[in-house]
């Protein structure tokens, strides 16, 4: 649910521009090379208790125009223009009425006064998720959110711009903007924007200087604690970002709470649900997420038509770099690969230069993993000093203008000398990922007295073979930790042999998931996600449950997954049903008995109270479990117990827990007490030469961190 707020509307820009290239005679604006851009005036009206807007606005052009197309809600009828233009056209459409006003002698700023009613609360999808896209303006006694997408203010397509607002609302209500507050209800922002918002509220305001950043917390109900966690957070996190990358873009950040659950990131603020910010690991996960979109995405604009690289390299400098500093950096990235295999391998798969916006767990598998992969692939190749210096640059000549992963690999080849243009090609413009294969393993005690290991990779993907560099640990006798040194795989099968002056006990290809590949069975425990990504499910639901249709309705539409759904109950059947994933349902289910070899493999203990899974006993009186298995043909097996009255609440809270394994809720609440996802053993990428040597315990050479706080 965290990214930042432009993807939502990158397709809706996308048309703007189209539009704008055949529609009027505007600058084409690059706004880092300090090109002027349109100027908004705008004084706002806001009647929260009516649903309802008017305002004001004078649009400044940089340079006189005859011609000026805009787009504006079809909600908001317009009372006056001025100048009057000489001629006028409408084109209606869903989302936005467009105008075309046409002057007889050329015009430097237009004054525009309308009013109308913009309130319509964002839909609920079927994973009971509210997201912007669904809204065309929010104003309501809940609170206000408008954007571009909203079309609240007269749009013009494809332009960046800088503005002015000043905002009139009811008693105890404040507004937030972007920019700056130069007064109460009194925002501007002179630097280029893409668009412009209006949050408003009844806010209890917290904020701290930070030389010559304000950082500021906007909640819909006094909590000094929370604001103060916020704060600090904020001010380390944009210490350690403007360290890493380049000064902070904007004079100030700001946490607001929002009034439904959102985690967007905007210029110069975030937009967090109440839920959301007061869960504790937030503030060290998707927070941090959204404070760097400041500088990835809000900060340098994303080029679209070159696709959508904010999301991933924000997750490779946030999500990934913050576990790399706890140690989970290794399961972190086995994570990514595998929920990619679960989701988007295959016929889901696409290139990253084709995706713009994260729509369900194919396109984030993609969008999102595959590019972090992207990125941790090049901080491999480079080395960490070329690779950050080469993000600073890219940082500093792109401020504020669009930008792609052209612009990136130009940057990161200034800085490293290395040419990135072939390696990046087979990631950024094609789509699978390598699988790998390793035969042949030997070792031999050499004339010389060296030891010769020797071993044969394969790509067996099909396709042209992808350039890589291989990640390869040995363990040497005497050694404590397995040495990592690379290799260049570039064909179908090579055979490559290695000499060391001791004799090598254990070899592994990539142990630590460097690279973008495919997994192998072995390296996939089964998990929650494997569920979510199988094409058809069936559901085996105690005999009593037939008479609850609430039920069977709230267990088959979360989110849509499966094309086809059966359910079945207990009594019906006396074994797995066969050739498709199988959801048990229930601690009284009489299936359950017969899952018992399924379950004790994974090391799920069950008796007459509970469930124990490590030591940890889930009680069947107090707690919610979700056990993931596979069957012999290695297709996925849940069993999940909860209340009857808490099945709908935990169908929809399962599926935010796809890379888990092994899952515990208290009852009631569903607070996740405790998750697990099975451990990866041996695979195939893995052999002991010495075969007294267990090939899952061997140490690797430890690894420093990107970032340190």
């Amino acid at each position: 649910m965290i990214s930042v707020l432009t993807e939502k509307y990158c397709v809706i820009f996308v048309v703007l521009w189209a539009l704008a290239l055949g529609g009027f005679n505007g600058v084409a604006t690059a706004a880092g090379a300090g090109h002027a851009i349109p100027h908004y005036v705008i004084a706002a009206e806001v009647f929260p208790a009516e649903g309802r807007l008017r305002a004001e606005v004078e649009l400044r052009f940089p340079a006189q125009r005859k011609r000026v197309l805009f787009g504006l809600n079809p909600e908001l009828s317009i009372d006056a223009i001025q100048p009057t233009p000489s001629f006028v056209t409408r084109e209606s459409g869903k989302d936005f009425n467009w105008y075309t006003l046409t002057y007889d002698e050329s015009v430097s700023n237009i004054r525009f006064t309308y009013n109308g009613q913009l309130n319509e609360p964002p839909r609920q999808d079927s994973r009971e998720i509210r997201s912007f896209e669904s809204t065309r303006g929010v104003i309501g006694n809940e609170g206000v959110f408008l954007s571009a997408s909203t079309g609240w203010y007269p749009v013009l397509a494809g332009e960046y711009l800088s503005f002015e607002l000043t905002t009139t609302l009811p008693s105890g209500w404040q507004s937030v903007s972007q920019g700056k507050q130069v007064a109460e209800h009194q925002w501007q922002e002179f630097l280029p924007q893409q668009e412009i918002y209006l949050i408003a509220g009844r806010f209890q305001a917290y904020t701290r200087q930070m030389n010559d950043i304000e950082l500021q917390i906007w909640l819909r109900a006094p909590d000094a604690s929370l604001a103060e966690q916020y704060l600090d957070a904020s001010q380390r996190y944009i210490t350690m970002y403007g360290d890493l990358l380049g000064k902070y873009p904007y004079s100030k950040f700001a946490l607001i709470e929002n009034f439904w659950e959102t985690g967007y990131g905007m210029p110069s603020f975030t937009l967090m649900g109440a839920k959301v910010i007061r869960f504790p690991f937030i503030l060290h996960t998707s927070f941090p997420h959204e404070v760097l979109h400041n500088w990835w995405g809000n900060g340098v604009y994303v080029d679209y038509s070159g696709g959508n690289w904010s999301e991933g390299l924000t997750s490779y400098l946030a999500d990934h770099a913050l576990k790399e500093l706890q140690g989970g950096a290794v399961e972190y990235r086995r994570g990514v690969l595998q929920k990619y295999m679960d989701f988007a391998a295959n016929s889901r798969d696409f290139a990253l230069t084709e995706f713009t916006a994260r729509h369900d767990p194919a396109t984030e598998a993609v969008g999102y993993g595959k590019a972090m992969m992207f990125f941790h692939m090049l901080r491999q190749q480079l080395g960490e000093q070329a690779f950050i210096k080469g993000l600073r640059r890219f940082y500093a000549q792109h401020r504020f203008e669009e930008a792609n992963y052209e612009a990136i690999i130009s940057a990161l080849e200034a800085e490293s000398g290395t040419n990135l243009t072939q390696a990046s090609e087979q990631w950024l413009q094609r789509s699978g990922a390598p699988r790998l294969t390793l035969t042949n393993v030997e070792s031999a005690h050499e004339a010389s007295g060296n030891y010769s290991l020797s071993f044969t990779l394969q790509q067996s993907q099909g396709g042209k073979p992808y350039l890589l560099q291989i990640p390869v640990y040995v363990l040497l006798t005497g050694d404590t930790h397995a040495r990592r040194l690379y290799i260049d795989l570039s064909k179908d099968e090579q055979h490559f042999t290695l000499t060391f002056e001791t004799e090598p006990r254990w070899l592994a290809i990539d142990p630590e998931y460097d690279l973008f590949r495919q997994l192998q069975a072995e390296e996939i425990p089964p998990a929650l996600g494997q569920m979510y990504a199988s094409q058809s499910v069936t559901f085996v639901l105690p005999a009593r449950m037939r008479k609850m249709p609430e039920i069977h309705h709230s267990l088959t539409r979360p989110g849509g997954y499966w094309q086809t759904v059966s359910i079945v109950y207990d009594d019906q059947v006396d074994a797995l049903p066969e050739d498709q994933a199988v959801w048990v349902f229930g601690w009284d289910n009489r299936l359950r008995q017969k899952l018992g070899h399924l379950l004790t493999s994974v090391g799920a203990v069950f008796d007459e109270e509970g469930v124990t899974v490590n030591d940890d006993k889930a009680l069947a009186d107090r707690h919610s479990v979700a056990v993931v298995t596979y069957d012999e043909a290695r297709r996925p097996v849940v069993w999940t117990a909860t209340p009857d009255d808490s099945i709908p609440m935990l169908a929809r809270k399962l599926p935010h827990y796809s890379k888990f394994s092994y899952v515990v809720f208290d009852n009631g609440s569903l607070n996740n007490r405790l998750k697990i996802t099975w451990p990866v053993g041996n695979t195939p990428l893995k052999t002991s030469i010495d075969k007294s040597l267990t090939r899952s315990v061997v140490k690797l050479s430890p690894r420093e961190p990107l970032i340190l706080e």
